[in-house]
């Protein structure tokens, strides 16, 4: 099965549908350009030459390689996993959501990943959607982190991170996790760079 690497192979129209917002009024309200964030685009920063030789090896190698394959900071899905699931690979949620990422069933067949119980398909899949709400957030990471805990629509009704004590947990979970993990805040998190 063939999976999206980008908005241009997802579709706007089908993600709008299936996220139950419109993406596409997002990414122009931030003036981000679809093109700019391919990883085909000259220039576009490293993440191995803004991070520190000891800090990459206290990631492991999947959500490395997870992460870096979209574009999207290795130590941020580090510091996701962690919170979500601890690092277990079956952790799942009342909710429905499984892995690592804690994916749920819709949201793996959003970005086109088939198999998001295992543990590969799985950060491959939370990856995926955390580069799909950089995008349609225009890099607020903490806003990301509030859309990938509670969904997109209710960052947008709310205008910000939405009023709900577990979203609210999450993102500064999340953010402790970043801080322990790299020394730096979570507004250092960065995504739209590609592995060399």
């Amino acid at each position: 099965m063939a999976f999206a690497t980008s908005f241009r192979e997802l579709g706007l129209a089908y993600a709008a549908a299936a996220c139950g917002f419109v993406l596409a009024g997002a990414v122009a309200r931030f003036g981000v350009s679809v093109a700019s964030l391919d990883p085909g685009v000259e220039g576009e920063e490293r993440w191995y030459e803004i991070v520190t030789a000891q800090k990459q090896h206290s990631i492991p190698e999947e959500i490395r390689h997870a992460a870096l394959a979209e574009g999207v900071d290795p130590a941020l899905v580090a510091a996701i996993v962690q919170v979500e699931s601890g690092f277990n690979p079956k952790a799942y949620s009342e909710k429905g959501a499984v892995g690592l990422m804690q994916v749920l069933p819709e949201t793996a067949t959003l970005v086109g990943v088939a198999s998001h119980h295992e543990p590969e398909a799985n950060l491959r899949a939370g990856c995926r959607y955390l580069r799909l709400l950089f995008q349609d957030f225009g890099g607020d990471v903490e806003l990301v982190l509030a859309a990938y805990n509670a969904g997109p629509g209710a960052v947008y009704k709310s205008g910000g991170i939405p009023p709900y004590r577990e979203t609210q947990a999450f993102v500064r979970k999340v953010e402790e996790a970043y801080r322990k993990l790299t020394g730096q805040p979570l507004a250092t998190a960065r995504f739209g760079f590609w592995a060399p």
